[in-house]
């Protein structure tokens, strides 16, 4: 049409417009606060996020986005570990199956958040999944990101509480695939063999599980620790190509804000992989936090829950192990405030309450996937809000040499000779380093400071950034297990002693022999300028010896051991681990019968030795007793030890305190704390075990407590206390051993005795009637 042209329908298409603009305002003014919820960050139409997802979609857009309060913030990123409920087996349908999520939403109501105003899943365009190895699906968050699109995983309540929370984009990476152990197929790097009844166990990189003398080494195409590998380069793959799989987040940039862990049934097969699952859980977190260099990043662990409060054996190995990893338990500080660890047992559902039968899989129970995502969800908020450590590390300097306590290890002998920082010019930037031997007790590496040449050109000048590695040592072979950076600000002096200071205590395993050494990765000036030359001394130092590391330089990769003679002049400041916050009192009289206490103070009849026999020592000694008809709080146990001068329990011991149910002659545990004794015990005494965390307890239901030993500093049978019995005077109990293999470590078989313990144990009522 030409411009000096009449548009003979200019007129009625302004009538339809003006009465199209009436239609639409009028159908927008009746759209109730639900559907306009739904345009919230929290709840978007899934109509909005079907056109994100299509082919025309204008990825140079931050479509997701497009308010200034989030625009440049990074996409938070979450990874996901774990086996084959990780990877979910959450059924979705049939409608009117019991169990199934379309059931469980759409008939009984629960978790609503998942349905649009259509009564459709809701598609969340803020938070994006991407699965690899198995789960592969990659696309906005919805349902059917499990095993295949009929089911889910935790990602999918995970993913709303996190996706709720922030004000910017997430991505959620879920690497996992079924059937896999931590202690074979996921065994993290830097982890060393171990020998169980004859048989060597496979260490990080062994190609055999397990073999002795009658079963040799037999190589398999498979290697200890292979699925952690992948586990971890899969996620960092999709991180280092972070551009090309999310271009729509190109100018943001990503944040690792946290991992989450849901694994544990394959090792529950083997009682020798579970007992070690707290050891290689504990690896494999430090682990993985320096692999993506994020050494506070918060990491929840969802323990397994199979039967529920009714696990036993195994199972209930390795969920206890799941629990005492938890950072506020005081069983590992460096975890406290970045580690938590979710109880899952109360997600079990029945058979008949589930879509299936298959156990291993959680009856395939869709509720039961997403209660435990909501819960993982949950405690990453609870880690995110103010509650991760703020500590740092640090370096310093002083002409003085560090003092030597208790546990310390130091070698400051008259120094002979100079140990240079670089080994060459052709090799540069070989890590040094001093091996050591840790004690018998389960300490904590907090520093460590060598001492710099005497001579004016070997100080060290700013600004430099050094690595410092620490890991064990299995003969010429160093296997990393932690590492710091840290940045010397400031000049040292010649002769004194340069310290770092970890950002957390390093755990040193009892009577295990360690590297750590120190290299370079930076400087503001060549390589030779102002670079210290350390002290050395003859062999004088016993339990170790120093020594030269890799082959490239700058402590990278680096696994060969050149030991060489002489030692450093060096400091290792280490403390005991503090013990867990419950406390262990002393008292000449019995504690006060107050409120619901139970307490049997009858008339002495004989001892009670802690261990049955030598054959088979640390069987777990205890009381069953039985609740009033009210909800209580289980706040103390005590017991009277012996009255003779050589049952008293002399320091230092590490006693467990387990609480459970009574099945039959089966020890159901649900509760347990570690206590260190620290002071003595006289004959005729009481002995109270004050809980941290007080376990709550039905009304009228029979329970058992018992307190078994983990360590001592003396052999067993010395200065171990003998408990005091009476006749049978409480009917509602009686004294019992559990278990067969002692230290109350997978116990659960209950030999009821004759007689009941002198005991008291102190309870307090409760407002809500709870259930274990």
């Amino acid at each position: 049409m030409k411009e000096n042209e009449t548009d003979p329908f200019g007129f009625l298409n302004v009538v339809l417009k003006f009465i199209t603009l009436i239609i639409f305002l009028s159908i927008f003014s009746n759209v109730n606060s639900k559907e306009l919820a739904l345009f919230s960050k929290n709840q978007r139409l899934s109509s909005l996020s079907e056109t994100m997802l299509s082919d025309k979609l204008d990825w140079s857009k931050d479509t997701a986005f497009t308010n200034s309060s989030n625009v440049q913030k990074p996409v938070k990123v979450y990874i996901l570990f774990g086996q084959s409920n990780m990877v979910g087996f959450g059924a979705i349908e049939p409608l009117g199956t019991p169990g199934t999520l379309v059931t469980e939403v759409k008939l009984n109501g629960k978790f609503p958040y998942l349905l649009d105003s259509n009564e459709q899943w809701i598609t969340r365009n803020d938070v994006w999944y991407k699965g690899v190895i198995s789960a592969k699906q990659d696309s906005w968050l919805t349902v059917g990101a499990g095993a295949n699109r009929g089911h889910i995983g935790p990602e999918l309540g995970f993913g709303h509480i996190v996706g709720n929370y922030h004000d910017a984009p997430v991505l959620i990476i879920k690497s996992s695939i079924g059937n896999r152990s931590i202690a074979w197929d996921i065994l993290p790097p830097g982890s060393s063999r171990y020998v169980v009844n004859g048989y060597t166990y496979a260490g990080y990189g062994d190609r055999d599980d397990r073999w002795s003398d009658s079963d040799p080494y037999t190589p398999i195409n498979w290697y200890a620790g292979k699925q952690y590998d992948e586990f971890v380069a899969e996620a960092k793959n999709v991180l280092d190509n972070f551009n090309s799989y999310f271009p729509q987040w190109a100018d943001r940039g990503f944040q690792i804000s946290g991992y989450g862990w849901f694994q544990g049934h394959k090792d529950t097969l083997n009682g020798v992989y579970a007992e070690r699952y707290e050891f290689n859980m504990v690896n494999l977190i430090k682990a993985i936090r320096s692999d993506f260099n994020t050494p506070l990043a918060p990491f929840v662990i969802a323990t397994i829950g199979f039967n529920g409060y009714e696990m036993t054996g195994n199972t209930a190995v390795v969920a206890n192990a799941q629990r005492v990893i938890s950072g506020d338990t005081g069983n590992y500080p460096e975890f406290d405030g970045n580690v938590i660890t979710v109880d899952t047992r109360g997600f079990w559902r029945s058979a008949a309450d589930s879509p299936s039968r298959d156990g291993s899989h959680y009856r395939k129970n869709a509720e039961t996937f997403m209660l435990v995502g909501e819960a993982m969800g949950k405690g990453m908020l609870t880690l995110h809000r103010g509650n991760i450590s703020t500590r740092q590390n640090s370096m310093t300097t002083s002409q003085q040499s560090p003092s030597i306590n208790e546990f310390d290890i130091a070698n400051y002998s008259s120094t002979t000779g100079l140990d240079k920082w670089w080994y060459d010019t052709r090799v540069s930037g070989r890590p040094k380093g001093q091996t050591f031997t840790s004690s018998n007790q389960r300490t904590q590496l907090n520093a460590i400071s060598f001492q710099v040449g005497n001579l004016e050109t070997t100080k060290a000048e700013p600004i430099k950034t050094y690595l410092l590695r620490i890991g064990l040592v299995n003969g010429d072979e160093f296997s990393e297990v932690h590492r710091e950076t840290f940045t010397q600000k400031f000049t040292w002096s010649s002769g004194g002693f340069m310290s770092w200071n970890l950002k957390e205590p390093f755990h040193l395993e009892p009577n295990t022999h360690y590297g750590i050494d120190i290299g370079m990765l930076s400087s503001s000036s060549h390589w030779k300028t102002g670079i210290p030359y350390l002290q050395r001394t003859a062999d004088e130092y016993f339990g170790g010896s120093r020594y030269m590391s890799g082959t490239e330089g700058r402590g990278r990769g680096n696994h060969n051991m050149n030991h060489m003679s002489g030692d450093m002049v060096f400091h290792m400041d280490i403390s005991r681990i503090k013990p867990a916050p419950g406390t262990i009192a002393i008292s000449k009289e019995p504690p006060p019968i107050d409120d619901l206490d139970i307490a049997n103070y009858g008339t002495p009849v004989g001892l009670d030795k802690w261990w049955y026999d030598t054959r088979i020592s640390g069987r777990p000694k205890g009381q069953t007793f039985t609740t009033s008809n009210k909800s209580t709080y289980l706040n103390s146990v005590s017991y009277q030890v012996g009255n003779l001068e050589s049952t008293k329990a002399e320091p230092e011991k590490t006693y467990v305190i387990r609480v459970g149910k009574i099945s039959g002659d089966q020890f159901i545990e649900f509760h347990r704390e570690t206590f260190i004794q620290q002071s003595f015990w006289n004959p005729g005494e009481y002995m109270t075990w004050t809980f941290r965390k007080p376990p709550l307890l039905k009304p009228n239901t029979q329970y058992a407590i018992d307190i078994g030993m983990k360590a001592s500093t003396t052999h067993w049978k010395t200065g171990i206390p003998y408990l005091q019995i009476s006749a049978d005077e409480y009917a509602g109990g009686a004294r019992y051993m559990s278990g067969t293999s002692g230290r109350g470590i997978g116990d659960r078989s209950i030999q009821t005795m004759s007689g009941d313990r002198i005991f008291h144990i102190d309870m307090s009522a409760v407002e809500n009637t709870i259930k274990n």
